[in-house]
């Protein structure tokens, strides 16, 4: 049923392109299409048509980027991420994309900054704040890592990964009472997120030498995931 309804889709703009070949938005359209197909290269050349119509557009741009980058073409991407920016600096979504790609490739002072102007655009953008914080985090920032953290928290509570890395960043900084209290959080929202466990389990066993805790964590991890690969470690710790 769906294909059919994409096919009707494909059919409908193409049609609509024979009556009018300037009708932007239906090369746009088309492009979108083939992209929720995963059909990335067929995407592109209707992309590129609707750009020959309305040069320049900056949500043509960046959906050519996402196209690019599903392709694993990483510098069309930024290219095409990079215009969009240009053509429209307020637009979030392509600096988030652009500093994931700089993430990616090492380049955390540049992904920083990407982030920030993200976050300046659209403060209430989740995603905005906690690629932010994981890249203060990665670059040892950690009071800004905390920070951002927390704001992607205040925005969406209910992220059991937010909880789990602003753990890992306190966990860096040495705090561990609190980095355990985060570690706590997020297993309580992903009852299967075993990599908390872990951290609960290591924390409480060599930081707040709180044996019965440790035990108890350990325990969960490996009823979580018995195939860990310290799991004859883990087990010895238990006994």
């Amino acid at each position: 049923h769906e294909m059919k309804s994409y096919s009707n889709a494909i059919q409908f703009y193409e049609k609509t392109i024979g009556l009018d070949p300037s009708y932007y938005q239906a090369y746009f359209n088309l492009g979108l299409l083939h992209s929720q197909r995963k059909e990335y290269r067929e995407a592109i050349v209707h992309y590129q048509r609707a750009l020959g119509v309305k040069a320049d557009d900056p949500a043509t741009l960046y959906e050519l980027g996402k196209a690019y980058e599903a392709l694993g073409d990483d510098n069309k991407a930024i290219e095409n991420y990079s215009k969009a920016i240009t053509k429209n600096p307020n637009y979030s979504k392509a600096y988030i994309n652009l500093g994931n790609l700089y993430m990616k490739n090492r380049l955390n002072d540049k992904a920083i900054e990407l982030y920030r102007n993200a976050a300046v655009n659209d403060p209430k953008s989740f995603e905005a704040h906690f690629n932010l914080a994981n890249a203060y985090r990665e670059s040892k920032m950690y009071g800004e890592a905390i920070e951002e953290y927390n704001t992607a928290i205040n925005l969406s509570p209910m992220e059991s990964k937010a909880h789990y890395f602003l753990g890992i960043a306190y966990r860096d900084k040495g705090l561990f009472e609190e980095a355990a209290r985060s570690f706590e959080r997020a297993i309580s929202i992903n009852k299967s997120l075993w990599a908390g466990h872990e951290e609960l389990g290591m924390i409480y066993y060599r930081r707040i030498r709180d044996k019965s805790k440790a035990i108890f964590h350990f325990e969960r991890l490996l009823a979580i995931k018995p195939n860990h690969p310290n799991a004859d470690k883990i087990q010895d710790i238990i006994n």
